[in-house]
């Protein structure tokens, strides 16, 4: 049986929330995030196309989808249209046959898919905590050598090596 798996964009596949901070910031020391008005404003596409794979984000994602362990979807918040189109559009030219779901900053991940039994990789703490609350499996994906509540990961690889644990979890979550 193969698990269902959903996948954050933003701080898992792709760098784009340090390239929209430096573009948004400047040179001036990162406090807090960018406006709503930036990320409505700015040319999503070129923001991708400076931004970063993770870890071999990619490559290691081909391995999951290869692996046929777990039904693969990409699960991301957006704030506007542009930012839809354009991560869809790099997504589908890298994943022809991958599943992209957006879900407005405004709503949860949870408002649109089924997270029983489902997995979330997200590195968003509030993201993983209603998807737990709501019957999933939550994932912290991070690079800090820090103690969280949730299996952490820094290399989407290791979904691999976890599969059998995230099994185990995911029976005891449907039943």
């Amino acid at each position: 049986m193969k698990l269902n798996l959903y996948i954050d964009f933003d701080g898992v596949i792709l760098n784009t929330i340090d390239v929209a901070s430096d573009m948004y910031f400047g040179n001036k020391k990162h406090i807090g995030y960018p406006s709503r008005d930036f990320y409505e404003s700015i040319d999503w596409e070129k923001l991708i196309d400076n931004c970063h794979e993770i870890n071999n984000s990619l490559t290691n994602l081909s391995k999951i989808i290869k692996s046929n362990l777990y039904n693969v979807k990409i699960l991301t918040h957006i704030v506007c249209n542009k930012e839809k189109e354009a991560k869809t559009k790099y997504l589908k030219r890298i994943f022809p046959d991958l599943e992209v779901i957006t879900v407005f900053k405004d709503y949860n991940k949870c408002d649109v898919v089924d997270c029983k039994g489902a997995i979330l990789v997200d590195d968003y703490t509030k993201n993983l905590d209603l998807w737990e609350s709501n019957g999933g499996i939550s994932i912290k994906f991070s690079h800090k050598k820090k103690k969280y509540n949730y299996i952490t990961i820094s290399n989407l690889n290791s979904l691999l090596d976890i599969f059998p644990k995230l099994k185990a979890l995911s029976s005891k979550k449907t039943c």
